[in-house]
């Protein structure tokens, strides 16, 4: 006999792994021929750009760069403080067990030690502690019984799996030029030192064939302008962007996950229409990683059997992540920084920079506790005429409790955090108030395991045993019962118990309740 299956394709996302590994990085950087002797490092600042990574038997194989931004103090030098930048390469391996090459890997990086050591005059010897961490994704591909016509004896059990599936999955790119005007009150521009570019008010949304990304990008530079009297300047200056990533399948209900990162940065001075160099001519690239993915809700059978005649049914067992709850929370760290007794006294605060990092997620029921790390940095003017530029960092420890309904302690967190906002206080000549605005974004996950039909026949083998009961029988109903393995159990139909026992609610029996119930014969 033949079944008139109806059979639904399934494609769904599943975990392969998560493994981290901690770099050790070391390597010597030289001062460009162009720049004056070191005398003093005044900041070296870090950040870790990693390329695409590739997935292959049982590994990821990942390279990038650690890009440096070193400000320094001149030795015999006519200007007091000089910047350069340099770069470190990075190549390592991450092994997770059952990859191979058609597997999705997400890097992301966190630098958790810098250290910049003078070793002579024109050598900076770099170390740094880099944590790498991979998760990859497979995509599934099945088919399961949805439905089965033509045959009103069968007796199926209806259920439903919610699974997330990977609609969009791209890398691109956004360039940002814009010319931007030194203020007024400022001098002109001599020459560039530094400039640090910060993504912030990132707004990311999925719409209908695409999804919008936009933001605002806060660039700081500082510069020693052309007069003779210039120790340092620094301007800042907010660029709005904005961009559109298409996708056909996308709707505005989907879930996006996006990384924005600062890939290139070209700040070059120019000369206004009076051919002063007022102009700073800016071009940005804006790398962009998304991954789109739409949580269905798909109805399934269950489970079957025919009274009166033994199936053979064919299952498969798939694992599935499901997403909990997402939650964007913003939040403020506040620190009054005390000077050295031996430290250079506060004249005026000229900037202040606060990069945070995670150390611990910590999943418990309906929240998080996310654990982590800001480290401040003021650069400021000091009372010291021969070394007149001084500045001052102090780690600040904060823990940040987040609310997301149905989180347990054995869910999968992913978090990312970034500091939008950053500002400073000269309370007095060795005392400074910072205070950085903090965002995090969290997605909880949880690893579901789900069995569906993928076939159903008659047993053609077997025939219903016979029974060492009656045709009736009295069931005393047990603990987790329910009426479908009743019926199943007695070869009979759920319809027949309530009818037979004058039941109107099939959810409503219970733990020791008596059940009248008629066994089906064999035809």
């Amino acid at each position: 006999m033949s079944w008139d299956l109806e059979k639904k394709k399934i494609t769904l996302d599943q975990q392969a792994g998560k493994e981290s590994s901690q770099i050790l990085l070391e390597g010597d950087v030289i001062v460009p021929d162009s720049k004056p002797d070191i005398e003093q490092i005044l900041r070296c600042n870090g950040i870790v750009q990693l390329q695409e990574a590739k997935g292959n038997e049982d590994r990821v194989n990942f390279s990038g760069e650690l890009l440096l931004s070193i400000l320094y103090q001149g030795k015999k030098s006519m200007k007091p403080i000089s910047g350069m930048e340099a770069s470190l390469p990075i190549e390592d391996i991450i092994h997770i067990d059952g990859i191979d090459q058609n597997a999705d890997i997400t890097l992301s990086a966190v630098l958790n030690h810098l250290d910049c050591k003078l070793l002579n005059d024109r050598k900076i010897n770099i170390k740094a502690v880099i944590t790498v961490i991979a998760e990859a994704t497979t995509s599934y591909t099945g088919e399961m019984i949805e439905a089965i016509n033509d045959m009103p004896a069968l007796q199926t059990k209806k259920g439903s799996m919610n699974i997330n599936s990977t609609i969009e999955n791209k890398k691109e790119r956004f360039i940002v030029k814009e010319e931007l005007v030194i203020p007024n009150n400022k001098p002109n521009i001599g020459e560039i030192l530094q400039t640090t570019v910060t993504i912030a008010d990132k707004d990311i949304r999925p719409m209908d064939g695409r999804v919008m990304i936009r933001g605002n990008l806060k660039l700081c530079t500082l510069y020693v302008g052309d007069t003779d009297d210039s120790i340092l300047e620094v301007v800042e200056h907010e660029i709005p962007f904005s961009g559109y990533i298409d996708g056909n399948d996308i709707t505005s209900k989907m879930l996006v996950q996006a990384d924005l990162q600062i890939e290139n940065k070209e700040i070059q001075p120019a000369s206004d229409e009076d051919g002063e160099d007022r102009i700073l001519n800016t071009e940005i690239t804006i790398g962009t990683t998304m991954k789109v993915t739409d949580s269905q809700e798909i109805e399934m059978i269950e489970d079957a059997y025919y009274p009166g005649k033994p199936l053979i049914i064919q299952r498969e067992t798939i694992r599935y992540p499901n997403v909990i709850g997402t939650s964007k929370n913003q939040f403020a760290v506040k620190e009054t920084l005390v000077l050295e007794d031996n430290a250079t006294p506060i004249m005026q605060i000229e900037t202040a920079w606060a990069t945070a990092t995670i150390d611990d997620v910590i999943p418990s029921q309906d929240k998080i506790e996310v654990q982590g790390v800001v480290i401040f940095e003021v650069l400021y003017i000091g009372e010291n005429d021969v070394s007149p530029i001084a500045m001052v960092t102090q780690s600040v420890p904060f823990s940040q409790e987040i609310e997301i309904k149905g989180s347990k302690p054995d869910s999968n967190v992913h978090v990312s955090c970034s500091v939008e906002n950053v500002t400073s206080n000269m309370l007095s000549s060795n005392e400074i108030e910072v205070r950085a605005t903090l965002v995090i974004d969290a997605i909880v996950t949880e690893e579901k395991e789900g069995e569906m039909i993928t076939e159903i026949d008659f047993d053609e083998s077997e025939d219903i045993p016979n029974r060492s009961f009656a045709s009736a029988v009295i069931y005393v109903v047990q603990r987790d019962d329910s009426l479908w393995s009743i019926a199943k159990e007695y070869n009979t139909t759920i319809e027949d118990i309530l009818l037979l026992n004058d039941i109107e609610n099939p959810e409503m029996i219970y733990t020791g309740q008596k059940l009248l119930i008629l066994k089906k014969i064999p035809a």
